[in-house]
């Protein structure tokens, strides 16, 4: 009875505490296009796994996801590419070309789902691409890639990386990494009109790595886009700069067990042709059987014909065909009965060319003297035929530039006369690419606006004039229109020289002036009455920008100088107004406790080793000898002082008012022992 009685006691007691909270989270993966991922990782280093840890996570339920463990410390080429990206610090992940970048070894998926998603909401070209892996038995892969540009041209970098799946190299916790980097299967830059196919073997023994294996190889083909986007490896902080080219493409592949022979289309129409006939020539490979002894069957759907039999042949032609759209199909079959197919659609469209628009456009009035005139055909055109049959009335010198081979930009040798009505005919001899003449001629005129005779302004200027700059700041002027650039240094006066080099952006309104370095001090920029616009007015007055280029210093500490109740187990961290340089940092800081520290961007962490004491005034001090990266010292000594809380005091119960819990207690052994008589 009396275990009954404690057993009661004992679960009113429970009945009183808190209960415990369950959290609930989804991470379900939102459909998209291909995203890649370039994990930059090191073996020893202590946050990688982290890193390693997430991606392989995200990838194993996200069938759109691909990256890359560039291991290296163990890579050259893995090295030589993380320079591409000017890391740093180890690990930092690179999505689709450095879009999005996490930088560290951050815990949990979050952050590297949402650099994922962030990816996933760009436009991008309209460009895919695919690829294809066949063992050819040693240490030998046959690497096959296509891609297809369905716009116009397209310009990009094409990056092969042979992985393995499960690395042979440990992170620092000892697991293995997975699809660490060994070599480029392709690294060049490729231009692709309709469609490009790229094949080599890639040789593991000669890559120095003789020991790959049929089950744990892959090629992840990454299409780079050739435009340059400037961003950072180290966000927030952005201190770390680096030419990103974003991703356009992605694919992977790995050699099949047993696979069915492989089948390209080696000698294809354009997607769009103005010819009435097509040929095509293809070409198989399989991992077994040999060239020679595949097997094909073609058809082309719209024609009216069914499959052919099987047979060798390995090329097919087709003359006469009607505008329309038709689609290729070839089969290959390997000696196992084994099957695969490959297919092109294509459009005859034989109808004359025409003009779809031009700009200016007909009878439209204020044309800008300086700006060239775009007429834009609807097929690719003979553009030696184009060029011998146009007109400009009243005549003026001009150059053709083609865009593309359907956009002619026309462009006056020094401007459009003023005020003038111009007549652009293009005669109906000018030639589609396939032949087709225009027929009818096609005419439109446009009137030129007035001289330009308003000088321009500067509307902004970054830094303002008696403002403040930072070494690595650029000075930037927007003026109110369009300026003339050539020569435009001998408008502009520093004083004390430094050395520079000038960009214009937005349409030559924003001139940007890069220091190559600045060191402290005062500095004037001017921008004399030289500089003139596109109609060689110039400005009015002179352009003064007087500012002071700052020393780096301390810009926040926590806890703050002077603080009171710090707690104990707080830690100090002291933030700096740019790129410090850590090592010079880390000697000229002292306190009075023992501590370890790590850095955040551009603030230092100190972690005191045991938790402080109760009620004591403590002190940080940084010297002055601390230097940002371009070896330039703090403006002063630095230091905070911060007292730390009192310890709890003993608190007397029997002069307080009784909790709830306490009440709920003392009615749990008032029953108890109720109880306890009542059995007695």
């Amino acid at each position: 009875m009396k275990m009954k009685v404690l057993f009661l006691s004992l679960i009113i007691l429970l009945s009183v505490g808190s209960l415990p909270s369950f959290n609930s989270t989804s991470n379900a993966m939102p459909s998209g296009s291909r995203v890649f991922c370039e994990e930059v990782t090191a073996t020893w280093c202590i946050g990688c796994p982290n890193t390693a840890e997430a991606l392989h996570e995200i990838y194993k339920s996200d069938g759109s996801f691909y990256y890359v463990a560039m291991v290296t410390d163990k890579n050259e080429k893995a090295a030589d590419r993380a320079d591409d990206y000017n890391p740093a610090g180890y690990p930092t992940s690179f999505f689709d070309g450095g879009y999005s970048v996490v930088f560290g070894g951050k815990s949990g998926t979050e952050p590297y789902q949402n650099a994922i998603n962030e990816c996933r909401s760009r436009d991008s070209p309209d460009v895919d691409i695919s690829v294809e892996v066949n063992w050819l038995g040693g240490a030998s892969i046959n690497v096959s890639v296509t891609i297809d540009s369905y716009g116009s041209s397209y310009q990009g970098h094409l990056r092969a990386y042979v992985v393995e799946p499960t690395s042979r190299w440990n992170d620092r916790d000892g697991n293995p990494y997975h699809f660490g980097f060994l070599d480029y299967a392709f690294d060049e830059d490729v231009s692709v009109e309709s469609s490009l196919v790229k094949k080599t073997v890639w040789d593991g023994s000669t890559a120095g790595y003789s020991d790959i294996t049929r089950d744990n190889i892959m090629v992840i083909a990454v299409l780079f886009d050739s435009e340059g986007h400037t961003s950072y490896s180290d966000p927030p902080d952005n201190s770390h700069p680096f030419t990103a080219h974003y991703v356009d493409g992605v694919a992977a592949a790995s050699p099949p067990e047993d696979s069915p022979p492989s089948v390209k289309l080696v000698e294809k129409p354009p997607s769009l042709t103005g010819y009435a006939n097509a040929s095509f020539k293809w070409e198989g490979k399989d991992d077994f059987t040999s060239a020679d002894n595949i097997l094909y069957s073609y058809l082309l759907s719209g024609y009216g014909t069914g499959w052919s039999q099987w047979g060798h042949d390995t090329e097919a032609s087709y003359d006469m065909l009607a505008d329309g759209t038709y689609t290729f199909m070839v089969k290959a079959k390997d000696s196992m009965g084994q099957e695969s197919m490959t297919t092109w659609k294509f459009t005859v469209d034989t109808s004359p060319p025409s003009v779809v628009s031009t700009n200016p456009s007909d009878n439209s009035k204020g044309k800008d003297p300086f700006s060239p005139v775009t007429i834009t055909f609807s097929f690719s055109m003979n553009r030696t035929s184009v060029s011998h049959e146009i007109s400009i009335n009243p005549p003026i010198d001009y150059t053709l530039v083609w865009n593309n081979d359907r956009v002619l930009a026309i462009y006056p040798k020094d401007h459009w006369k003023y005020e003038t009505t111009y007549t652009i005919t293009i005669s109906g001899n000018v030639e589609r690419d396939s032949g087709q003449e225009m027929g009818s001629p096609y005419t439109f005129s446009f009137e030129v606006a007035s001289a330009d005779t308003t000088p321009p302004d500067v509307l902004s200027t970054y830094p303002e004039d008696w403002g403040t700059l930072r070494n690595k700041d650029n000075i930037t002027i927007r003026f109110s229109e369009p300026m003339e650039t050539r020569f435009f240094r001998k408008a502009i006066v520093v004083e004390p020289w430094f050395s520079y080099n000038l960009k214009w952006m937005e349409n030559n309104t924003l001139l940007v002036i890069v220091p190559k370095f600045l060191p402290p001090g005062d500095y004037t920029v001017e921008i004399t009455t030289y500089a003139a616009d596109r109609a060689g007015n110039h400005l009015k007055n002179n352009l003064t920008i007087h500012f002071e280029v700052m020393t780096p210093k301390v810009v926040s500490t926590s806890p703050r100088n002077g603080e009171q109740e710090v707690p104990v187990s707080t830690n100090v961290s002291i933030s700096f107004s740019e790129d410090m340089d850590k090592e010079s940092v880390e000697n000229n800081i002292y306190a009075d406790f023992h501590f370890t520290y790590h850095w955040d961007g551009n603030t230092i962490i100190l972690k005191p080793s045991d938790n402080l004491e109760y009620g004591k005034e403590y002190m940080v001090k940084i010297g002055r000898n601390a230097t940002n990266v371009y070896g330039i010292k703090l403006d002063k000594d630095y230091s905070i002082s911060f007292f730390t809380e009192e310890p709890v005091p003993y608190r007397d119960f029997g002069k307080e008012t009784p909790s709830f819990t306490f009440v709920i207690f003392l009615f749990a052994v008032i029953i108890s022992l109720a109880m306890y008589k009542k059995s007695k």
